[in-house]
């Protein structure tokens, strides 16, 4: 079950599903997302559809989440 969909069922506003998004809290952990953005390239993912975020970035999109960094794997 998909409880974030079934959540706004009941009470939230509107479900948009924008992809998956791996957070990581610190630079050392950073430099993980960044081999992982490569592999996913390598692996033919387009760049495009695999974004590394600054906190930024993150908080544009999840304004409740605090991280160091993410890897966005869009749609």
């Amino acid at each position: 079950m998909n409880y974030g969909k079934h959540l706004q069922k009941i009470q939230c506003p509107p479900w948009n599903e924008i992809g998956t998004m791996r957070l990581l809290l610190n630079e050392t952990q950073h430099k993980t997302l960044e081999k992982y953005q490569k592999w996913g390239i390598e692996n033919g993912v387009s760049e495009e559809n695999l974004v590394l975020l600054d906190s930024n970035e993150i908080k544009q999109k999840e304004k409740n989440v605090e991280c160091f960094s993410g890897l966005l794997l869009q749609k």
